[in-house]
């Protein structure tokens, strides 16, 4: 069964128009995981929809952690890759994704992997007015801005964590600078940490996705399929 780029600096999201050159997970914007989860109980297994699941439950199926940097250009046609570089091209438009994630891998050797979980993103959207930068040192961005060799906007998303204590730590959208940045971990180390807390509810999702090839069919596929919901007519079994 199943399981640090611009576009427009006004999008604040990571998107899900399949990047080029795919090669490892690429973050995507959160989708509703629609296919049940196997869990143990009492040494018995059973499967249950996410939504009917305790928190306890979701928290131990959420085996796994992970901090995820990626970097994704726009070429001058406007295509979306993958960068093989964290440092910057002169007048190259990027963004630069840091995902903290809670998750558990499920996957399909027809058709890929994905990652279902609760996490963070902090997103930077990025114009580069001079070559290597680097994009893998937040801090560095920080005085790359001030210094004005780039420009943009950094913001956070929470994903699939709710309380009012949460909502509350959230800073708003703001240009990239090293205040920002430092607002922005202080908040992100903040939230991590509420994760666990009685008052704060998860919600596990889509996070990232892999595909088994290139094929841009393949990865509107993958997330067609993650989001159906069961039946007769499912084509593929997912496993964990």
């Amino acid at each position: 069964m199943f399981q640090p780029f611009l576009q427009e600096l006004s999008n604040a999201g990571t998107g899900n128009d399949c990047p080029q050159k795919i090669s490892g997970y690429v973050p995507v914007d959160p989708l509703e995981y629609a296919h049940p989860i196997q869990l143990f109980q009492k040494q018995q297994s059973l499967r249950k929809h996410l939504g009917q699941c305790s928190k306890q439950e979701k928290l131990d199926f959420l085996i796994n952690e992970n901090v995820l940097v990626s970097v994704l250009e726009h070429d001058r046609g406007g295509d979306l890759s993958v960068s093989n570089s964290f440092v910057s091209k002169k007048n190259s438009s990027y963004r630069v994704i840091m995902d903290y994630s809670k998750f558990r891998t499920v996957n399909s050797e027809e058709c890929g992997q994905a990652r279902i979980g609760v996490g963070l993103r902090l997103v930077a959207h990025i114009k580069a007015h001079k070559s290597n930068i680097n994009f893998g040192d937040l801090f560095a961005l920080g005085l790359a801005a001030e210094s004005n060799h780039i420009s943009g906007t950094l913001s956070i998303e929470i994903i699939g964590i709710k309380s009012r204590e949460v909502t509350g730590t959230l800073p708003l959208p703001s240009e990239i600078n090293r205040t920002s940045i430092q607002q922005a971990m202080q908040a992100l180390s903040t939230i991590k940490s509420r994760i666990y807390d009685q008052t704060t509810q998860i919600h596990p999702q889509v996070i990232a996705i892999k595909t088994c090839s290139e094929d841009p069919a393949q990865y509107d596929n993958l997330i067609g399929e993650l989001g159906k919901r069961n039946d007769k007519n499912q084509q593929w079994e997912w496993r964990y």
